[in-house]
C-alpha cells in the first residue's frame, strides 16, 4: 500500500487549493488516512518487537488518540459541547467494541483459536468500569442539582475534580503495568525474530506518521460539519459514530494488522488500551483544555441513556475477554453489538 501514500500530498493540495469544497476535502482526507493507518500499524509492529506488546500498544494508542484529541479540541473551540461529549462516548465504544471485535474476527479467520493475556484484558476492562462509574457520578450529581433547581455551581467544580481522579487512576495503571507488575502483561506470543527496523527508526516513523494523521484529522473536523449538515445527521451521531470512526481509523488498522499476524495481545493492547486512554486521559484533558480554548468549561455530563450504553458495553467486553481465548465468533458478536449501538444512536434524536 506504499504507493497509496501519494494520496497524502493530494489531500494537502486539495486542502490548500480547494478549501471551499468540503465534500472533496472530506473524501481526499479519508482516503489519505488509509495508507497512513497501514504505515502506523507497521511501525507499531516493529516498535513492539523491541519493547514488547504492552508498551508498543500503549505507544500506538497514545499517538492514535492524538487524532481524537485534536478533532475534539477543534470542536470544543467552536462551542460544540454536544459533539465533544458524543465523541468521547463514541471513541470509547469504537475502540472497545468495533476495533476489538474486528481484530478478533480477522484473527479468528486466520487461526482456529487465538490466545492472549487475559489478566491484561481484565485489568483494562476494570479501568473502563472505573471510568464509566466516574462519568456516571458526574451525570447523577448534575441531575440531582437540576431536580433541586440549584445554580449548578457544584457540578462545574465537580467535573475537574473527578476528571483529575480519573487521570490519576490512569497514571496508577501505567505504573502498575509498566513497572511493578509488568510480568503480568507479557504477551503470550511475542515475536522472537530479529526485527529489520531499529527501535529509533520505528519511533521516528511512528511520530512522523502521527503528525500527518493528526493534521488530516483536524482538517476533517472542519469539513465534516458541512458534509453531515447536508445529510441531516444529528450532532450526537456525528460525534459518536462519524468522528469517532474517523479519529480511530489508524488504531483500528494497527489492531487488525496485529491480529492478522496472530498477535492478539498487541491488537487488544491497542484497541482496549485506546478506550482506557480516551476515558481516563483524553476526557480529563479536554476538561482542562476547555478552560483555555472553549467559550465555557466542558462538563462531563452525559445523558442517562449514554451512561447505560457505556455500562453494558463494558460488561459485554469484560465477559467476552475474560478467558484469554478468542475466535472469529467472539469478534462477530462484538461487531454486532457495536452495530446495534450505532443504529440506536442514529435512530434516537
Amino acid at each position: 500500500m506504499r504507493w497509496l501514500l501519494l494520496l497524502v500530498p493530494a489531500a494537502i493540495g486539495v486542502t490548500v487549493f480547494a478549501p471551499d469544497s468540503p465534500l472533496l476535502v472530506f473524501v481526499t482526507c479519508v482516503l489519505a488516512l488509509i495508507p497512513l493507518a497501514a504505515l502506523l500499524g507497521e511501525a507499531t509492529e516493529h516498535v513492539a518487537a523491541h519493547v514488547g506488546s504492552s508498551i508498543g500498544g500503549l505507544l500506538n494508542a497514545t499517538f492514535g488518540n492524538l487524532a481524537e484529541l485534536i478533532i475534539l479540541t477543534a470542536m470544543l473551540s467552536r462551542g460544540l459541547h454536544e459533539i465533544v461529549l458524543a465523541g468521547i462516548l463514541g471513541a470509547i465504544l469504537v475502540n472497545a467494541m468495533f476495533a476489538s471485535g474486528l481484530s478478533m474476527f480477522v484473527g479468528g479467520l486466520r487461526d482456529h483459536v487465538q490466545e492472549y493475556n487475559r489478566e491484561s484484558a481484565r485489568d483494562m476492562a476494570t479501568l473502563l468500569a472505573l471510568a464509566v462509574f466516574g462519568l456516571a457520578v458526574i451525570s447523577v450529581v448534575d441531575m440531582r442539582q437540576a431536580e433541586s433547581a440549584t445554580s449548578g455551581q457544584h457540578g462545574a467544580h465537580g467535573t475537574p475534580i473527578i476528571a483529575g481522579m480519573l487521570f490519576f487512576g490512569y497514571l496508577l495503571y501505567l505504573f502498575y503495568s509498566m513497572y511493578t507488575h509488568k510480568d503480568l502483561f507479557q504477551s503470550r506470543r511475542e515475536s522472537h525474530e530479529e526485527d529489520t527496523w531499529s527501535l529509533k527508526k520505528g519511533l521516528l516513523v511512528l511520530l512522523g506518521v502521527t503528525v500527518f494523521v493528526v493534521w488530516l484529522s483536524e482538517t476533517l473536523s472542519g469539513a465534516v460539519e458541512a458534509v453531515v449538515a447536508t445529510a441531516g445527521l444529528s450532532e450526537v451521531f456525528v460525534g459518536a459514530v462519524v468522528i469517532a470512526v474517523i479519529g480511530g481509523a489508524a488504531e483500528m488498522a494497527s489492531a487488525v494488522r496485529a491480529a492478522g499476524k496472530d498477535r492478539l495481545d498487541l491488537a487488544l493492547s491497542i484497541s482496549m488500551g485506546g478506550s482506557v486512554q480516551i476515558a481516563l486521559f483524553v476526557a480529563p484533558a479536554l476538561v482542562l483544555v476547555s478552560y483555555l480554548v472553549g467559550t465555557k468549561p466542558l462538563h462531563l455530563v452525559f445523558k442517562p441513556q449514554a451512561v447505560i450504553l457505556l455500562f453494558f458495553s463494558v460488561i459485554i467486553m469484560a465477559q467476552l475477554s475474560s478467558d484469554g481465548r478468542s475466535t472469529w465468533f467472539k469478534g462477530a458478536l462484538l461487531l454486532i453489538v457495536y452495530l446495534i449501538l450505532a443504529t440506536a444512536i442514529y435512530l434516537v434524536p
